[in-house]
């Protein structure tokens, strides 16, 4: 591991952790909307049965206005995490999540995603991204894990304007999003 590579990973966090600060939960719950207007109009999304989403944190696209309005006509799975791995787990209801984990984040109790199921697009959350599809999340790499686990799946990252960064960091088991939604 390049212990330049990962001090400069933590820089960005930091700096978009600060820049995340400045803007309310009402700022980002509105932002959120715009961003998910273009998401239900891309064919990629249209196109889809089976959607691995997540349910968002206060600080994150909200998701859950999605979730809710598309889940009678698409199945979404939401993660839960199981060690070091994500498993996926169908969206049953919001009145049916747990609040689990350290951060208290909404999981599904739901059917498990099936090792055979086609995968057609992943919601992909993260920390900062570039417009080429290059990503950094939390640090802990479940998503990379994810992403390479459905290699045909569209991965799709949702993000707010100040987390759109020019370049990142990369370390060879850092995978790219096939396109990225922003909004400011």
């Amino acid at each position: 591991m390049d212990n330049e590579i990962v001090n400069r990973k933590k820089e960005l966090r930091k700096l978009i952790f600060s820049r995340k600060r400045e803007h309310d939960a009402g700022e980002l719950a509105q932002v959120s909307v715009s961003i998910l207007s273009v998401v239900e109009s891309l064919p990629q999304f249209q196109q889809s049965d089976i959607i691995l989403a997540y349910w968002a944190m206060p600080d994150e696209v909200q998701t859950r206005m999605l979730i809710e309005k598309w889940a009678g006509a698409k199945k979404f799975y939401l993660p839960s995490i199981v060690g070091r791995t994500l498993e996926f787990r169908l969206f049953e209801g919001a009145d049916k999540l747990v609040p689990k984990g350290k951060y208290q984040i909404p999981e599904s109790e739901g059917a498990l995603l099936p090792d055979d199921a086609k995968v057609d697009l992943i919601l992909v959350p993260g920390v900062a991204f570039t417009e080429e599809g290059d990503r950094i999340g939390y640090g802990a790499g479940y998503y990379d894990g994810v992403l390479k686990r459905y290699p045909d799946a569209y991965k799709l990252g949702l993000a707010f304007g100040f987390q759109m960064v020019d370049s990142i960091p990369l370390e060879p088991h850092d995978m790219r999003v096939d396109g990225v939604v922003s909004g400011s």
